[in-house]
């Protein structure tokens, strides 16, 4: 078990087509006095972001390490999916909606276990 972790992802949906839920679930050694320690001490991953269109961006992991919990914070904006795992060479879509009419061009800040919240502006990279 890397790092002391151990993730098990379920996908579910029809057959031949992307799956419709996915849940990713991070087990750590058992019987540790702080069951999240290995977690916390995930090394940091390698994450970048891109704009495909207005409202969309994409999230690659190009590192070695999974982004368990990676949450993206944009106040005024609603972001979804929120809160997912991505593997490494895993991408994901998240789509930005405003909330109020009137709505700045979105800032992103991230954050996921073994990465302090970084704020990566609109389409920006996670530190090397």
């Amino acid at each position: 078990m890397p790092h002391g972790v151990f993730l098990l992802r379920l996908e579910a949906g029809p057959e031949g087509w992307d799956p419709e839920v996915v849940h990713t679930y991070a087990f750590t050694v058992p019987g540790a006095a702080a069951p999240l320690e290995p977690l916390r001490r995930l090394p940091p991953p390698r994450l970048q972001a891109r704009r495909l269109a207005a409202g969309l961006l994409e999230v690659e992991n190009r590192g070695e390490v999974a982004a368990v919990a990676m949450h993206l914070a944009c106040p005024s904006w609603d972001v979804d999916p929120n809160d997912f795992t991505l593997l490494p060479g895993e991408r994901r879509v998240v789509h930005l909606t405003p909330l109020v009419a009137e709505t700045p061009e979105p800032r992103i800040a991230w954050e996921a276990m073994g990465l302090a919240a970084s704020d990566v502006g609109v389409w920006g990279q996670s530190p090397a």
